[in-house]
């Protein structure tokens, strides 16, 4: 009994043991460059834990980038791609689309309502939001609601120079978040959630805790995309519970008081409810609220948005727009804290279009300023809010001039972050420097080698309210104030291994001084 029990546990280790030494193999059939996995996470080690997953694939690319247009991965078992050469990436993002589509991410509308947004959904479920939202983000759109955005700097301007009388050290992504909480707050739901004098709201803490995230979470986003059959068995979610509750009450509460009540406003909420009322019956501001779903629980009706639909969209829209440009203008303000000559240059742009314009922010002011835009994307390419890209393939697909397959629900990534850093097109890469920005510069350098937005029909659809956020914020700093380092300035910076966003650990302290 006792041998037969050896035998059995002996074999099935044996079955497991070749299982994953096949499935570890997959790349050696196309003499693909790949570094030896590990199981149980393959190429996945220390992700989450004691590594960010872009300064992982940063290690591997800058290893075999000379070896081919790919490398291989391995998430957990499954064999995945790191595309290195910009055709490629071109042919992926543009050329084949219709095979790169989706970005494999876990989405489940049912038990998960908030993950059934833009971002994550694929295939025609994708296609249908991204057409109905694409009007909502023009530059016409975008002007309507800087008004807004404008209030919120004043206020934001107002705050800080009650703050600051002498030079004092400021952890300046704090301050940010509650300035793009707020913007969002304002442009998404109609809120004033006034972060700035109440930084322990509760629209501020539904932020950070989405950002706050545990070691594991990494990982367990991997593993539910991976497996997502496994995931929606075990009703596995992306949002907390807290989270869930807080944004549904919160969009049913402001649609009913806005329908009961006839208000408009120029915000997001207000497009997005005059876009489901199109196909409504073109009753003004009336909204469908009941939820529209099949017996699976996906949302079944083509014609207008479900509630569950407008709740997701204003959520990622919340989520990607504060944390995405207070990330950005963080380390805006730590380059210019260690370029001081760049902080006087962009300074001087800055003041001379503020003179132009009465000292009023407007949104033509802000668009004004070509060396602005010069410096934020420099720092887009040093600190891509999305360091890597990620598409899964809808069928199988061989990369163009070789042999090399990538079979039907393979993934592949896009390193954005190492591109950005690679000699090959950006010299001395660790240098700021804004004139890489110059239009002159822009037309010598190599397609898809800057991609802080993506590229192609799933480019960052908000990129707009984005940069139009940011670069109000940086007008109403430097406009008042000199940013410089200090003794807690991190030198260099220390990536947290556990951020969604490249972030730096223990925040960013730098000195505010009014001019």
């Amino acid at each position: 009994m006792i041998l037969l029990l050896f035998l059995s546990t002996f074999a099935c280790f044996s079955l497991i043991f070749i299982y994953i030494k096949i499935k570890f193999s997959y790349w050696k059939q196309f003499n693909v460059p790949v570094v030896e996995p590990n199981f149980p996470c393959g190429s996945l080690k220390g992700v989450g834990t004691k590594i960010h997953v872009i300064l992982l694939f940063d290690q591997i690319y800058r290893k075999l980038k000379e070896y081919g247009p790919i490398a291989g991965l391995y998430f957990f078992t499954q064999p995945a791609a790191l595309i290195m050469d910009p055709k490629v990436i071109k042919d992926i993002l543009v050329k084949d689309f219709n095979v790169f589509h989706d970005r494999g991410l876990f989405v489940n509308e049912k038990s998960d309502p908030l993950s059934g947004h833009l971002f994550s959904l694929g295939g025609e479920k994708w296609n249908r939001l991204r057409k109905k939202l694409s009007p909502t983000f023009t530059s016409g759109k975008m002007k309507m609601m800087f008004d807004t955005i404008a209030d919120v700097s004043d206020q934001f301007k107002n705050y800080l120079e009650q703050q600051i009388d002498e030079p004092v050290n400021v952890e300046v992504k704090d301050l940010l978040s509650r300035f793009t909480t707020d913007i969002i707050g304002n442009c998404a739901f109609g809120i004033q959630c006034n972060s700035m004098l109440h930084p322990n709201s509760e629209f501020r803490n539904m932020g950070k805790k989405i950002f706050d995230t545990p070691k594991t979470k990494t990982l367990k986003f991997v593993f539910m995309s991976l497996f997502r059959g496994l995931s929606n068995l075990f009703r596995m979610k992306t949002t907390d519970d807290d989270v869930e509750r807080f944004f549904l009450n919160l969009v049913k509460e402001t649609i009913e008081y806005r329908r009961q009540n006839n208000v408009v406003q120029k915000d997001f909420m207000n497009l997005i409810m005059n876009l489901s009322s199109e196909f409504n019956a073109n009753t003004e501001n009336s909204i469908k609220v009941e939820q529209t779903t099949d017996i699976n629980g996906n949302m079944n009706n083509d014609n207008m948005l479900s509630f569950e639909e407008i709740t997701a969209q204003c959520f990622v829209f919340f989520i990607a727009g504060f944390e995405s440009s207070s990330t950005l203008m963080t380390f805006i303000l730590y380059e210019l804290a260690c370029n001081s000559e760049i902080q006087e240059r962009l300074r001087g742009h800055i003041l001379e279009e503020l003179r132009k314009h009465n000292d009023k922010l407007t949104y033509d002011l802000t668009i004004s300023i070509p060396y602005l835009d010069q410096v934020i994307n420099e720092s887009l390419r040093k600190y891509p809010a999305l360091g890597s890209l990620s598409r899964i393939a809808s069928k199988d697909y061989q990369i163009r001039n070789t042999n090399i397959v990538i079979r039907k629900g393979q993934f592949v990534n896009i390193p954005v972050y190492s591109i950005h850093h690679d000699e090959k097109y950006y010299s001395n890469p660790e240098k700021f420097d804004p004139d890489r920005f110059t239009k002159e510069n822009v037309a010598k350098r190599e397609p898809y080698t800057f991609l802080p937005f993506g590229a192609g029909p799933r480019s960052c659809i908000g990129l707009r309210f984005g940069l139009a956020q940011t670069r109000a914020g940086i007008i109403t700093i430097l406009s008042k104030f000199k940013i410089s380092k200090c003794a807690e300035t991190p030198e260099p910076i220390e990536f947290s291994a556990v951020s969604p966003v490249l972030a730096s650990v223990g925040g960013m302290w730098l000195q505010m001084e009014k001019l």
